[in-house]
């Protein structure tokens, strides 16, 4: 799944997440390529460890729960 044109596909510098905002709709889930994003009982978890900070879930979250600084 392809989101915006080709100059927004940019990494990212930093990842947040506020919970508050997340409807735990999945789709952050969907698009990481590394799979390190769970989702549980209402729970999102992120291992940041794994993560390379693609850029992907900010861009697919409707809700604004995951944003990203831009590289």
């Amino acid at each position: 799944m392809v989101f915006g044109s080709k100059s927004e596909l940019r990494k990212i510098t930093s990842l947040h997440f506020y919970a508050a905002l997340c409807d735990f709709c999945g789709c952050c889930v969907a698009v990481c390529p590394v799979d390190c994003i769970e989702l549980e009982e209402a729970k999102l978890t992120v291992d940041l460890t794994v993560c390379t900070l693609c850029g992907n879930c900010p861009r697919a979250c409707p809700v604004g729960a995951l944003t990203g600084e831009a590289a």
